[in-house]
């Protein structure tokens, strides 16, 4: 049964995302904040009513900063998320999660082997749960699969893979009521992969039954005082503004130079990005052993990197006390906000596309050339939907021997 709330549920028009009338941008950050006791066999979701502290703590600060939506790497299916999905909605702020686990994924390089029912069906149960709640933007059918030319292998499978999760959408909405999600695919930061013809226009045309509905390409390419013609980012545009649906980062933000100014952020509102892009998400919220984190939040694993490395502490410009513990913020928070805290330069009478978005169904996939080659086809689904509501609504719970017997790493 759909969630009373205060937000209203993102819908798709062309190109762009909307709030009811009004054009919606994702002003959005990472969040996969790790934890002291993860431990082999646990998927580490932050979405999960048992982490619920956690969430209450970071709300406010996601709230100060200015953000609308969390992307999130994994849930676990298998927990419930109603109460921290709730404080969320209640925030006004929307999540995007991907489907797949670090134990439940298409591996690239075996790719048609890891399209199995089992995973499949996982895959289904966590866009079940996600169709619940009126502040979920989109789900994610994988990331960064595909990150070379050989993985482009897997292209097929991931196309399955969007296929079975609309599938099942389309049924869970007709008999339960749910809400039909927009998919997408998170592409990874290779310009041979990005840029080149083949990867998205299979994704994005023929059938819409199995094509994605938004797309979130990654970008790291902007570092420091650069501009769109330095970064690239003018590229990034030519490149995406052909596709008729809503475009935005799932990651960006390179810590090369610390702390991050986020002039990138002021020019992925401005209209040189608007016309084809609806924001993105800044990687990310929490302090982690890469350096990429906006704070460090008490007792938590985070806290520990923190205090190992003596370097990350003139990054911190306030620490805040709070009932958990010593909170610190570092200079990429301030600047990330303040750069968020800019008006958004749009034209409100852009073309849609919603001409052009309609017509990229008549597409036929199968009379063009990919560059994996005719050998790789996408398969037949390997879901029984005869007694889709048995697989998906009564699925046993894993074990953890049965975790790791069914982790793919590629």
């Amino acid at each position: 049964m759909a969630i009373e709330s205060s937000s209203v549920p993102i819908s798709i028009r062309g190109r762009y995302f909307y709030k009811g009338d009004e054009r919606f941008f994702v002003r959005g950050v990472v969040y996969q904040p790790s934890r002291h006791d993860d431990s082999r066999g646990t998927i580490n979701d932050p979405l999960s009513d048992d982490r619920i502290q956690e969430l209450q703590q970071s709300i406010p600060l996601f709230i100060e900063l200015g953000v609308n939506t969390l992307y999130i790497y994994s849930i676990d299916n298998k927990k419930p998320h109603a109460e921290a999905m709730t404080l969320l909605d209640n925030a006004g702020i929307y999540v995007v999660v991907t489907v797949a686990t670090p134990f439940c994924s298409i591996n690239r390089s075996k790719p048609y082997g890891s399209y199995n029912i089992a995973n499949v069906t996982s895959f289904l149960k966590t866009a079940s749960i996600m169709a619940g709640y009126p502040n979920t933007l989109g789900i994610v059918a994988g990331d960064s699969v595909i990150n070379s030319y050989p993985s482009l292998q897997a292209a097929p499978v991931l196309k399955a893979v969007i296929r079975d999760i609309k599938r099942y959408l389309a049924w869970s909405n007709k008999t339960n009521g749910t809400r039909l999600l927009p998919v997408s695919y998170s592409i990874a930061s290779v310009p041979s992969i990005t840029h080149a013809p083949g990867l998205l226009e299979y994704l994005y045309l023929g059938d819409t039954k199995s094509t994605i509905d938004f797309c979130m390409p990654k970008s790291y390419s902007w570092a420091g005082e650069s501009s769109m013609q330095w970064s690239g980012w003018d590229r990034l545009v030519s490149r995406f503004k052909e596709f008729a649906i809503p475009t935005f980062l799932s990651e960006y933000g390179t810590n090369i130079y610390k702390p991050r100014q986020f002039h990138e952020t002021k020019a992925l509102y401005s209209s040189a990005m608007t016309k084809v892009f609806s924001g993105g998400c800044v990687y990310q919220f929490n302090e982690a052993p890469n350096r990429y984190g906006l704070v460090v939040m008490p007792h938590t694993a985070e806290e520990l990197f923190f205090k190992m490395d003596d370097s990350t502490h003139n990054q911190v410009t306030e620490t805040r006390e709070t009932d958990q513990g010593k909170l610190y913020i570092y200079g990429d928070f301030e600047n990330y906000k303040t750069a968020l805290a800019e008006p958004i330069d749009y034209d409100h009478n852009w073309d849609t596309m919603e001409h052009e978005a309609a017509e990229r169904c008549n597409a036929d996939t199968a009379q063009i050339t990919w560059p994996w080659g005719p050998d790789f086809q996408m398969p037949e689904t390997c879901i029984d939907w005869a007694n889709i509501a048995e697989l998906v609504e009564r699925s046993p719970l894993e074990t953890t021997a049965q975790r790791f017997e069914n982790t793919h790493i590629a």
